[in-house]
């Protein structure tokens, strides 16, 4: 089942650390390609919520 996140929050939290999407990425070991869609969409599974 898909999640529902606040883009604009994920954007604003990711950017007070100075982190790109790259780095995120990195960071919760998950592809660039799937911390791109989240930001865009919004929509994510629950793994990946958990892992960011």
């Amino acid at each position: 089942m898909e999640m529902q996140l606040n883009i604009q929050k994920l954007k604003q939290l990711r950017e007070s650390k100075a982190w790109s999407q790259s780095q995120l990425a990195d960071v919760a070991g998950i592809s660039l390609r799937t911390v791109q869609r989240i930001e865009k969409s919004g929509i994510a599974l629950p793994e990946s919520v958990m892992s960011i």
